[in-house]
């Protein structure tokens, strides 16, 4: 047991057939870093940081199953998953690892309160964080595929549910402790409605306003489609969206599953989602939360390898904790 109160999962070790020198051109060859030698001889590591939930472990093994993914694929010589609400911790995933080169990934949504403030924080409290060259990119949410992986999604279930007058709702976390927690949210609607994936498309939130339980009555239109921005399946994409829709009670339990290839009426479970049911005379469905796409775990990848180096020496973090404040470092080919 530890501070997290949990016992520690080993972090996953690459091993490969390969011979020491094709893994080290494979290296240069995919992440093309400055100062390589040095990055290979300390060791490197790929953490993906994200909120967790205890009370939903199957959110927690999500990460953890993205995090075995990646670490198949060579890249590094230790990928691992963190949480907030979980195990490893943020406060100590970093003394778990042996790389001297650690890339952070935070699987979230928007660079507000978590990305700024709770995770770096949470990072400085390793003992070795001022050891080792530590960076952190931008948030998995606001890389530019996202839009289009969003779009796809919700194509799929306008198709197979066969919805016509659709409005489109993007609920997002939302926080008042972060001013800028909201703005993804915010510019993944938009970007959705200028791609004219719906003409009406409504950012909404669950801890800020316009609330989820405001949605209905903020649009006319006959069918409702609503995309959870966040990346798990835990308790607010499970359970607290879909009943803040009027997905309740027995008379809800009816809907059309989008992974199969017809809109024949399937069972309606709350743990399984998306969801879909009659409420209100208007058909209502509500996806899975955009992360447990798989297709997130390129994002991922593609945010890890184009880091740009902070400098030639490790990057050290002096600040208290509460004043801490990492640094984003951009993807090669800017923020597009």
């Amino acid at each position: 047991m530890n501070e997290c109160g949990t016992s520690f999962q080993p972090v996953m070790h690459w091993s490969s057939s390969a011979s020491s020198e094709d893994a080290f051109r494979l290296r240069q060859r995919v992440l093309g870093l400055p100062h390589l030698n040095d990055f290979l001889m300390s060791g490197s590591a790929l953490i993906i940081a994200a909120h967790g939930s205890r009370r939903t472990p199957g959110a927690n093994q999500m990460v953890a199953d993205y995090a075995h993914r990646l670490a198949e694929r060579g890249w590094f010589d230790e990928v691992t998953p963190a949480f907030h609400d979980g195990e490893p911790c943020f406060s100590e995933v970093l003394d778990r690892l042996s790389a001297d080169d650690v890339t952070v990934v935070p699987m979230m949504t928007s660079d507000g309160y978590f990305t700024n403030e709770l995770l770096p924080r949470g990072l400085s409290r390793n003992k070795r964080a001022s050891r080792i060259r530590l960076r952190q990119t931008k948030p998995v949410g606001l890389h530019p595929a996202v839009v289009k992986l969003v779009a796809d999604r919700i194509d799929t279930l306008r198709s197979r549910c066969q919805l016509d007058r659709v409005c489109v709702s993007i609920v997002g976390h939302g926080t008042p402790r972060h001013g800028r927690s909201r703005f993804a949210t915010i510019r993944l609607a938009d970007a959705l409605r200028a791609a004219h994936v719906a003409r009406e498309v409504l950012p909404t939130f669950l801890d800020e306003e316009p609330n989820v339980d405001s949605l209905r009555s903020r649009t006319a239109r006959v069918d409702l489609i609503v995309v959870p921005f966040l990346m798990t399946n835990g308790p607010h994409a499970t359970h607290d969206i879909p009943r803040a829709l009027g997905l309740t009670g027995t008379d809800q339990r009816v809907g059309f599953d989008p992974s199969v290839g017809s809109n024949q009426p399937v069972g309606l479970e709350f743990s399984k989602p998306p969801f879909a049911g009659w409420v209100d005379c208007r058909r209502v469905v509500c996806d899975a939360a955009i992360g447990t796409d798989v297709r997130i775990v390129e994002l991922i990848a593609e945010l890890a390898l184009n880091v740009e180096s902070v400098g030639s020496v490790r990057e050290r973090i002096h600040a208290p904790a509460a004043q801490v404040r990492m640094r984003l470092a951009p993807s090669r080919g800017g923020s597009r």
